[in-house]
């Protein structure tokens, strides 16, 4: 319980490679002076009770090296491996998006009942044309009830929780962030649906699932974030299922730097922008099935202006939940990636991609 609290206080320790060691040497020690008790209790005597204080006191001090080492801690990237990983922590960790999202939203967990998931969906769909392109992407990607769907890049939950919610998919989504590992989570509880969605702590280029795991898969508007697109491609094609298709979106390069700060990062070092040629190239050579390519630029202006027009301002919700993750500036990081845009310094790009039919074997 304790140290279930210190877990959740303090998500970056998940990071360690100490973190499941010691918490299972914690359980084990207790456990185990758990059983000496009853020994001594019924016998007068015995051993493992010593045996059970000296495991918990070395789980504590494992914890306490933890902390101490939390700076330094961090594996050095290796080959394959998504670099930068602090730099995309601080950009888009935050302990208050829950809360901000809960008190705007007409539930309370006191009130017994589960949480509806449709109720997040204004708050949580953090990407490109929010819960428009969620609805899109999932007609295009059309699965089955029941399908086991690969989230790279999973945020807050958003799109993994109307994939379950609206079409009865299972969704494992994987995410670089602690927090928002988290958050996805906990919100996930609330609405009762984790038996269909879950979350983990994962590097996309290094995925730890068994290959052919996953029927479909979809990424949106991560690979800005991704400096080893090739590794991240590979890793998916080889988790996904024969037949299986993938969404992509990204932002794309086109003719010229964008203007910084954008929403995905504040200067072009934390950008790893190519163009969709190079996209599908990398597609490819993964050994995926390039099947369409869209622009979208043009439905992201169009909604923009549509919004201006109507006069419409976002709820207070939906600003407080983008200030959290993105940042105060969200307003000026919108408006620099509209500007961008608009300018055809960047686009917005759609990609479907299919793993190929194993080949048959007479």
């Amino acid at each position: 319980m304790l140290f279930g609290l210190i877990y959740r206080g303090w998500p970056s320790l998940l990071l360690s490679r100490l973190a499941w060691p010691q918490f299972a040497l914690f359980q084990i020690g207790t456990a185990v002076l758990v059983a000496g008790k009853f020994d001594i209790d019924s016998r007068g005597s015995g051993t493992l009770a010593p045996q059970g204080s000296i495991l918990i006191v070395l789980g504590t001090a494992v914890m306490f090296w933890m902390f101490a080492m939390s700076a330094t801690d961090v594996p050095a990237p290796q080959k394959g491996s998504i670099k930068c990983v602090m730099p995309v922590h601080k950009h888009y960790s935050s302990n208050e998006i829950v809360a901000r999202i809960l008190a705007a939203i007409p539930w309370s967990e006191s009130d017994g009942v589960a949480l509806t998931a449709s109720l997040l969906f204004p708050f949580d769909q953090l990407h490109g044309r929010e819960l428009f392109a969620t609805k899109e992407h999932s007609a295009r990607l059309n699965p089955e009830i029941g399908a086991h769907l690969l989230d790279i890049g999973s945020g807050i939950g958003g799109p993994a929780g109307y994939f379950a919610s609206m079409l009865g998919c299972r969704v494992t989504g994987i995410e670089l962030t602690p927090d928002f590992v988290i958050f996805a989570n906990e919100l996930t509880s609330f609405c009762g649906m984790s038996d269909q969605a879950n979350f983990v702590l994962a590097d996309a280029a290094s995925i730890q699932f068994k290959a052919n795991t996953f029927d479909h898969a979809y990424c949106l508007y991560v690979g800005m974030n991704l400096p080893d697109k090739p590794a991240v491609l590979a890793e998916c094609f080889r988790v996904l299922k024969p037949g299986a298709t993938l969404i992509w979106t990204e932002v794309t390069s086109r003719s010229g730097v964008p203007h910084y700060p954008l929403p995905w990062s504040l200067t072009a070092d934390g950008s790893h922008v190519d163009t969709s040629d190079t996209l599908c190239h990398h597609l490819s050579s993964a050994g995926f099935e390039v099947l369409t390519v869209e622009d979208e630029t043009n439905a992201h202006l169009v909604l923009a202006n549509r919004m201006k027009l109507s006069g419409k301002t976002p709820l207070v919700g939906q600003v407080q939940a983008n200030e959290v993750v993105l940042g105060p500036d969200f307003v000026v990081r919108r408006q620099n990636y509209l500007k961008s845009l608009l300018e055809h310094l960047i686009a917005s790009t759609l990609i479907v991609a299919r793993k190929p039919q194993a080949e048959h074997v007479a």
